[in-house]
């Protein structure tokens, strides 16, 4: 599978998670503590950073991830995963993190083939510091997409439910209004039949 298709999985993953932080941000919670991420405030803005600086080195908070983007109950939670569409989650967000890409991986073999046994040592120990360098770049990259990705979900979600709300309220406004108008109608005729009344029985 191409590095491209796990790219694609995580923002669909992100953008889940995005709405699941919205309306179930005591689920999203419960999911932090339980997968041991330290975090100092409920403000979207500070979960989501200590999400995204733990994700890529806490097994236990991917696997939790799969399951709660499945909306799986926490307490039935045995650390085996036996689902097929958790699976599904868990192994894109494990191969999105830990992909690496195969050229940085081929360059130390094709150096050592050329130079000899001494070329050889030096060059591992160089292409060792370019893998850590490359591969922390790679990393806080790939942080930068999936934080985007997650705020732009939770300003979408949250804009979706300004304007459901907003519906709601023109809704129950207008209700009121007919209420209203249809409580004046009957009440002013409530009165004038009282006064057909009264005249006749006069």
């Amino acid at each position: 599978m191409e590095f491209k298709e796990y790219s694609s999985a995580n923002r669909k993953l992100m953008n889940r998670m995005g709405v699941v932080i919205v309306n179930n941000k005591a689920d999203f919670i419960d999911m932090l503590d339980a997968s041991n991420v330290n975090f100092s405030g409920t403000d979207e803005s500070e979960l989501v950073s200590c999400y995204v600086d733990e994700l890529p080195y806490n097994n236990n908070l991917q696997i939790m991830t799969s399951y709660l983007l499945e909306d799986i109950d926490k307490s039935n939670f045995s650390g085996n995963i036996e689902n097929h569409d958790v699976y599904e989650n868990y192994k894109n967000i494990y191969n999105y993190w830990d992909f690496d890409g195969e050229e940085n991986s081929n360059a130390g073999g094709l150096v050592a083939g050329s130079v000899g046994a001494v070329a050889n040592l030096g060059a591992t120990a160089i292409q060792s510091r370019q893998n850590k360098k490359f591969g922390a770049i790679n990393t806080a990259k790939k942080q930068e997409e999936t934080k985007n990705e997650l705020i732009k979900s939770i300003i979408a979600q949250k804009q979706a439910k300004i304007e459901a709300d907003k519906k709601k309220s023109e809704t129950i406004s207008k209700n009121s209004k007919y209420w209203i108008i249809g409580g004046s109608i009957v009440g002013a005729l409530t009165v004038i039949g009282l006064v057909i009344y009264l005249k006749r029985g006069k």
